[in-house]
């Protein structure tokens, strides 16, 4: 390759000198590379949390949206550190764009002590030396001009529109969803407040809440927010457009009295369903325009995608860990409930297990068959999980075997819960049942404690039946 020297030409300066804005800048930038005979420069400018090709020359596709630390440009941008790669296919980190590319240089566009874009260099031949040092300079010279002409130009509204729905399409849970949908939705429209309400059954399920009008919006009756629900059932958005004194909240003065004096409220909508609203709310004449309310508009519509979709996959996992026939969590539930309890309960706790056996069962199922066995399970089931204090869960782990995760202070309590939960099913007339109770001492393992649980219930099978074992330490 026949290259220029490593320094910073003086045509360069006077070119970028007449550049009006940063873009133009970088186009000065690659077209001195490519004038040096350097076969594909390019500049990326960070838009977003991601680097976004601003100019390039020599290449017939690109490569674009480079998170930090993705390929050798996102770990320029997140390290703020020169990359110098003279042979690609030992730098796992290299991402092709083009074929035959041999080496890589990216050096850091640094503006007031942050990264701002990357100067790069591809080349499919040995690059010269002081090819490093002109990157450097390169970039050095763009950061140069781009502070003269007032730093880096903000995100526009749609290009904030595009992130903040990228960012709530990747979420999976709910709140996580509902949190990003109020701080993006403030940010969009530069109002002070936002309640978000997601409401699928008539009673408000989840409430969240930010800004300075956030807690007195969350903390509005039942009622009063079914009334502003109503505005906008339609599928319409309602926003004001004047001062509030007058006339804009009829039917819901409510708000005027909490200090709202500019409101848009939004329908969750997602496949005809309606799963909630979004109300902005700001302490003054804060009024969007049809256009932000648009934006908006297309922002909840992600934000209920993702949504419906959070609550698709919920059901799912429930139902990959619940037992079809009771309802019940599962073996594998049950196993990771006793981790859970083993490994996070208060100083003041200890874990218990109970693993519960149904007397004579597989005598039931012989003499009257599997559907008249599934009904009294399912009668065992509710005689037990109404023996079980509030906190104490009941999992199915086996046909008809059982088992209970609790939290004690002492022994003697789980022994109470057990004797209650074995009383209760023998009072029923539905059989009666077996358990082996184990509590977990300092340092036990979950599974530890559950083999416990199991040898102390052959005993009690063993003893005759209809009996509590605790299993001794």
């Amino acid at each position: 390759m026949e290259a220029g020297g490593g320094g910073l030409e003086a045509t360069l300066a006077d070119v970028l000198g007449a550049c009006s804005d940063p873009s133009s800048a970088a186009e000065a930038i690659v077209e001195h590379l490519a004038s040096l005979g350097y076969e594909m420069p390019s500049v990326y400018f960070a838009r977003g949390g991601r680097l976004r090709c601003t100019a390039l020359r020599g290449y017939t596709q690109v490569r674009d949206g480079f998170l930090p630390g993705m390929g050798v440009l996102g770990i320029c941008y997140s390290t703020g550190e020169v990359q110098e790669i003279r042979d690609v296919a030992d730098e796992p980190a290299f991402l092709q764009t083009v074929q035959g590319v041999r080496e890589e240089v990216a050096a850091p566009i640094v503006l007031r002590g942050e990264v701002v874009g990357v100067v790069n260099i591809e080349a499919r031949d040995v690059m010269p030396a002081s090819t490093v040092d002109l990157a450097v300079a390169c970039a050095a010279a763009l950061a140069s001009r781009i502070d003269e002409l007032g730093g880096m130009p903000g995100e526009s509204l749609e290009q904030r529109l595009v992130r903040h729905a990228v960012a709530i399409a990747s979420l999976s849970d709910e709140l996580a969803i509902v949190d990003a949908l109020a701080g993006a939705a403030r940010e969009l429209v530069a109002m002070s407040s936002a309640f978000v309400v997601i409401d699928p059954d008539g009673q408000s399920s989840l409430r969240h809440a930010a800004g300075p009008l956030g807690h007195a919006l969350a903390s509005l009756p039942e009622a009063e927010v079914a009334e502003i629900s109503a505005w906008v059932r339609t599928g319409t958005s309602v926003y004001s457009v004047s001062d509030t004194d007058g006339d804009a909240f009829v039917g819901n003065e409510i708000l005027h009295a909490l200090g709202v004096r500019s409101i848009v409220v939004l329908p969750l909508l997602a496949s005809g369903s309606w799963l909630g609203d979004l109300v902005l709310a700001d302490e003054g004449s804060t009024h969007p325009g049809t256009d932000d309310v648009g934006r908006l508009e297309l922002l909840v519509a992600q934000a209920a995608s993702s949504l419906l979709t959070a609550r698709l996959l919920g059901d799912l996992r429930q139902q990959a860990a619940t037992d079809p026939l009771t309802r019940l969590g599962h073996h594998a539930s049950f196993t990771e409930a006793v981790d859970i309890a083993h490994r996070m309960h208060a100083p003041s706790q200890r874990p218990a297990v109970l693993v519960i056996d149904v007397d004579n069962f597989k005598r039931v199922n012989d003499e009257h068959g599997h559907p008249h066995g599934d009904r009294v399970l399912l009668d065992v089931v509710q005689e037990m999980a109404g023996a079980l204090r509030d906190g104490d869960r009941l999992y199915r782990v086996g046909g008809d075997e059982f088992a209970a995760v609790l939290l004690v202070s002492e022994e003697q309590e789980a022994h109470a819960v057990a004797e209650r939960l074995r009383s209760a099913v023998e009072r029923s007339g539905h059989g009666t049942v077996s358990i082996g109770l184990a509590v977990g001492g300092a340092g036990d393992l979950a599974a530890t404690t559950v083999q416990r649980a199991d040898r102390a219930l052959y005993e009690a099978k063993r003893s005759g039946r209809n009996d509590v074992v605790t299993a001794s330490v």
